[in-house]
């Protein structure tokens, strides 16, 4: 029996038929289009891995995987730059003093204009674990997610800035809580949880308190709880919600649902998927969920799938045209055996392989 590299568990199989209720998914080009609710199959998403990232796809396996990991620690230097951002406004906004929004473009303008930067720090956003310092990596999660969703509305680089620093700021009003409130280890009682929904509030406040130019910049956090159908925190609905405060609302419950919290566990992306489409009705408009699922894929880079022979192998680009059938490093055999050299196999090229699962990264790998 093997180990993946990064932990000890046993894998967690998730089957990609239970996200079409039962269905199985040979993925040829009829099951491409199978309605899920009314989304099509073409709809699901496509991340673009090694293409995007400016990586030849033909490459080796090893070779593949170490031009990747380079990629990878490249861009997580500018995370580590908006993690410190982060947790600078954090402390500046508990000490009541003004901190530097033009910053914040500045780091986000850098996402916007490198896809690639956007498409890895996609992977850390979902990989990232549990710690302390949620507040500082929620901030930064829904700021790549809300990026991701706007980029599948087609904003240009100037709305795509706005959004990303919006979503940057949305919970500074958190930093003004209790923090026996925001950081308890259960479920919030009824009158703890009335004042973590002041906190969109706050926020407006704590933004509008930096000059009249960012007024736009406080309304969008105020909204950010509203929901379509007008369940939110203040009522609003449809078009009395900026579109902005939509984006970041969505990608905020996205990365809310996938993350472990001190009173919850973590719902992996496979199944975040599913939950939100069943319960987008009056929360999110179909506008939206479209361009989650397409721009956040089911099966992220660098995640971990299992084809329908029982080999493991890691996500490292999709097709467009076939999105249930991407590009995998084959890196484990039917027995859970490590490959003494990864293969290259894209999926598309070969008609009788399919993904029929998911493997949560950083666990053992088992035969079954």
């Amino acid at each position: 029996m093997a180990k993946a590299q990064d932990g000890d568990a046993k894998p967690r199989e998730i089957r990609y038929s239970e996200l079409l209720k039962g269905q199985q998914v040979p993925g040829g080009a009829d099951d491409e289009h199978r309605e899920v609710g009314n989304l099509r199959m073409r709809d699901l998403p496509v991340s673009r891995g090694a293409e995007a990232a400016g990586v030849p796809p033909d490459l080796e396996g090893e070779r593949l995987l170490t031009v990747l990991e380079q990629e990878r620690e490249s861009f997580s230097r500018l995370y580590d730059e908006l993690y410190q951002y982060v947790s600078k406004v954090l402390n500046s906004v508990e000490k009541e003093e003004p901190f530097p929004i033009d910053e914040a473009f500045r780091l986000i303008g850098q996402l916007v204009g490198t896809p690639r930067a956007l498409n890895t720090l996609i992977y850390r956003g979902i990989e990232s674990p549990a710690s302390k310092g949620f507040l500082v990596t929620h901030a930064i999660n829904v700021a790549v997610f809300a990026l991701k969703i706007a980029v599948g509305l087609r904003y240009d680089e100037a709305r795509l800035s706005e959004v990303g620093v919006a979503a940057l700021l949305h919970d500074v009003g958190m930093a003004t809580l209790p923090k026996e409130i925001v950081f308890a280890p259960r479920k919030l009682t009824a009158q703890e949880f009335a004042v973590v929904r002041t906190h969109t509030r706050r926020g407006r406040d704590i933004i509008l308190a930096q000059g009249e130019k960012y007024r736009w910049l406080a309304e969008v956090i105020d909204q950010t709880h509203e929901r379509e159908g007008g369940s939110g925190y203040g009522g609003l609905k449809g078009q009395e919600v900026h579109e902005y405060a939509k984006i970041i609302g969505l990608a905020d419950v996205y990365e809310a649902m996938t993350h472990q919290r001190p009173h919850k566990k973590a719902i992996i992306p496979f199944y975040t998927v599913k939950q939100i489409l069943e319960m987008r009705r009056g929360l999110f408009s179909d506008r939206l969920i479209k361009a989650l699922v397409r721009q956040l894929t089911v099966f992220p880079l660098y995640s971990y799938v299992k084809l329908n022979t029982g080999v493991i192998g890691q996500v490292v680009d999709t097709s467009e045209e076939h999105p249930m059938k991407p590009t995998v490093v084959i890196k484990y055999d039917a027995k859970g055996e490590p490959l003494s050299k990864p293969k290259v196999i894209k999926l598309i090229e070969f008609p009788l392989l399919y993904i029929v699962s998911s493997v949560e990264i950083g666990q053992e790998v088992s035969a079954r």
